[in-house]
């Protein structure tokens, strides 16, 4: 578990495929450097994504600063690894292939 506290950012990547087209959605953990990581999402899709939250639409108010869906979350280290497990494990039982990028 200490190497991935090294790291600056982790990404979970799901691909889905449709006749002609293949996009990309994605979970991006960065380190906060205080033993905790960030979440934010992002997407290569046509449609925008919430960083926050990571439904459709961008809920970011302006005027306030802030998310209508709330601040991004944050996990522990802990956290983190279970949650690669999960994404790994499910990605697997569905015939998938998982591709977690570390940097």
């Amino acid at each position: 578990m200490r190497k991935m506290e090294k790291a600056k950012a982790i990404c979970l990547v799901e691909k889905k495929e449709k006749p002609g087209m293949e996009y990309a959605f994605w979970q991006t953990y960065r380190n906060l450097g205080n033993k905790e990581w960030k979440l934010t999402y992002g997407s290569n899709a046509r449609v925008n994504i919430c960083p926050s939250c990571g439904k459709i639409g961008f809920h970011f108010n302006a005027e306030k600063g802030e998310y209508s869906c709330g601040a991004p979350e944050t996990v522990t280290a802990r956290e983190l690894g279970k949650r690669i497990l999960n994404h790994v494990r499910k990605r697997l039982e569905t015939g998938g292939a998982a591709e977690i990028q570390c940097f």
